[in-house]
């Protein structure tokens, strides 16, 4: 694998909040494995666990796909009640988890079996192989069992009870479509992609919607749960949540190099955009607030991936709202639908002029405008190799021991002051995670960090959160924030280096005026508001992505 540093990784700077997990998104190299054969029967567990313990298991030992239900067969050392909880890897991003549930049962007798059914029948389950390297898993979580007491789960069985159908799946012929009503128009392809020409097989699968995403946000689809093959369009219908311009981006999965297209407002084409390195350009479209619009999308002149959504590396697309209006707000997927008889409804408007990159962005923080988990990309570099890149999270979990985070005390704080900071005595508005404790290797070499997740927990409603964050770089690089203080003399350590950092727009005028020249502008970090639509409180989830050098 042949990637360069792009200097890109997020930590978090917080206000007295607690932070339970970390996962880091990290590139490396693809690999694949087989899976394992769906179990027929219950998973034998016969594991204890007591208050505030866990058993976990791995996704795929229960069933490779298909799973509605998941049933623990149980037996308590007391009688009395057993309050659970349960989590789940998903195929959705950002986090690939969901805090599926939570219950408790009654009437427990000491030494007679009994069983919690949790129903993940709406949750997209991901299912790698528990000898992968991002191995699929659940936790089963001892809330309370009894106080002194502990609970042995037995067994773990998937959709216990049900019985197994077999259909033969059914086929339509494709809908005649008006060559006029699909826009974009398609071109041909530039890689060696070939053309669809296969019959659509519909899936009995109907995905969901209803889905509102916000600026910065993506709308995921898999080609598979629309049909099996032979998707020559794909309409997608939004309703507007403000009056103005919307930019949004479309980009397609297909089945060979170069893997995936964007579609390119300027030249009105599907382009090959080589893994990041060409930028195609959005399209502005004006809209009003409630109004439903249509985008028809030809996808026909290209054999599309129709890898399900729990393979490794699903066939999919992507649908953006990289511009909400000037207040940067939603729309609300309300329709997608494959080889439609649909006519695009948009009227195309002036293009918007891109915000400032570094402004304290109102953006869903719940998303990544980096590449996720699950991406990758091919580039053939023309003289015999390729260059190829996978997304994939690494996630490390400390809720028993978190990490609590003070506004107003970072490090120059207590370098000023002359303060010697002592970790776990003093309080600190940050903290630094070490690539090792992801399990990551080759950081900066063959490994790049595209962005940071963290679990926060706060015993307030939290309203309003800014963040932002730092990560090492090399020093007197151009993005070495803290070599450029130190150079003019801005700083306690006239050696500091080696070290990139967000900070505010008051801090830097004020090493401007003190003749720091910066390689780059910093970014000011992040702020969410509740009143901005943003979904705080007392426990969420905030990402972010690792600026561009």
């Amino acid at each position: 694998m042949n990637n360069t540093m792009t200097n890109r990784m997020k930590a978090i700077a917080i206000a007295a909040v607690t932070l339970l997990s970390s996962t880091a998104f990290g590139i490396s190299a693809m690999t694949t494995s087989n899976d394992i054969q769906a179990s027929a029967a219950a998973v034998a567990i016969n594991q204890e666990m007591a208050v505030k313990e866990k058993i976990t298991g791995y996704t795929a030992d229960l069933a490779t796909s298909g799973i509605k239900t998941i049933t623990f067969t149980c037996v308590a050392d007391y009688d009395g009640s057993f309050s659970w909880g349960f989590g789940i890897n998903t195929d959705v991003d950002p986090d690939y988890w969901e805090e599926v549930a939570e219950g408790e049962v009654t009437d427990i007798e000491e030494g007679v079996p009994f069983t919690v059914t949790i129903d993940v029948s709406d949750v997209s389950l991901q299912y790698n192989p528990s000898d992968s390297q991002w191995a699929s898993h659940y936790e089963f979580r001892d809330y309370y069992s009894g106080g002194d007491g502990y609970i042995t789960v037995v067994s773990a069985e998937a959709n216990a009870g049900e019985t197994e159908e077999t259909t033969e799946p059914a086929t339509t012929e494709p809908t005649a479509t008006d060559p006029d009503a699909t826009d974009p128009d398609a071109t041909e392809p530039t890689g060696e992609t070939g053309t669809d020409t296969t019959e659509p097989t519909t899936d009995p699968v109907t995905p969901a919607t209803g889905d509102e995403i916000a600026e910065g946000g993506v709308f995921t689809g898999y080609w598979a749960n629309y049909a099996k093959s032979g998707i020559k369009n794909i309409a997608i219908t939004f309703t507007a949540n403000f009056t103005g311009t919307f930019n949004y981006g479309m980009g397609i999965g297909v089945e060979k190099s170069p893997y995936w297209y964007e579609w390119d407002a300027t030249s009105k084409s599907w382009i090959d955009t080589e893994g990041g390195k060409v930028d195609a350009e959005g399209t502005s479209v004006a809209v009003e607030e409630g109004q439903e619009y249509t985008i028809v999308f030809d996808t026909s002149k290209y054999a599309l991936s129709y890898n399900p959504e729990t393979d490794k590396y699903p066939g999919h697309f992507e649908f953006r709202n990289n511009y909400g209006g000037e207040n940067g707000e939603s729309i609300t997927i309300t329709d997608v639908e494959a080889n439609s008889s649909k006519k695009s409804t948009v009227v195309e408007a002036e293009p918007v002029e891109p915000k400032d990159e570094h402004a304290l962005s109102k953006k869903d923080g719940s998303t990544s405008a980096n590449p996720v988990s699950g991406t990758f990309t091919f580039v053939d570099n023309k003289d015999g190799t390729g260059t190829m890149t996978a997304t994939q999270a690494r996630q490390m979990e400390f809720a028993d021991a978190p990490y609590t985070l003070t506004r107003g005390y970072d490090e120059e704080y207590y370098a000023m002051e002359g303060i010697k900071w002592v970790e776990g005595t003093d309080p600190i508005n940050s903290h630094k995670f070490g690539y090792n404790q992801f399990g990551l290797t080759g950081v900066g070499e063959s490994v790049v960090i595209e962005s940071l997740t963290a679990t926060i927990q706060s015993d307030a409603e939290i309203k309003e959160f800014m963040y932002g964050g730092g990560l090492n770089v090399n020093k007197d690089s151009k993005s070495d924030t803290e070599s450029a203080k130190a150079a003019k003399g801005a700083t306690a350590d006239e050696n500091a280096g080696y070290w990139y950092n967000d900070m505010g727009e008051d801090k830097i005028s004020k090493y401007e005026e003190k003749g720091v020249e910066f390689g780059i502008t910093p970014c000011y970090g992040y702020y969410l508001s509740a009143e901005d639509g943003q979904q705080l409180g007392k426990y969420f989830s905030v990402i972010w992505d690792v600026p561009e050098a």
